[in-house]
């Protein structure tokens, strides 16, 4: 899971353009002064929100799993 939440990360970071701190007007000045929030939320409190998001799932995954077994 790790490297697909990694790819998930950059991702993310990419989407929200992250990497274009040199540009300083318009929507980019605002990015810039989130970029701490962001990039806070992306190191420490998506993968929490992940891991519940796929939790639902994992015991629908285990019964098809078993169906299929039986």
């Amino acid at each position: 899971m790790s490297t697909n939440y990694d790819k998930l990360k950059k991702l993310l970071a990419e989407l929200f353009q992250l990497d274009q701190a040199e540009l300083d007007f318009g929507i980019y000045r605002i990015m810039n002064q989130k970029r701490g929030e962001i990039m806070q939320f992306l190191d420490s409190d998506l993968l929490p929100q992940v891991k519940d998001a796929f939790a639902q799932y994992k015991s629908a995954d285990k019964e098809t799993i078993a169906g299929d077994i039986d």
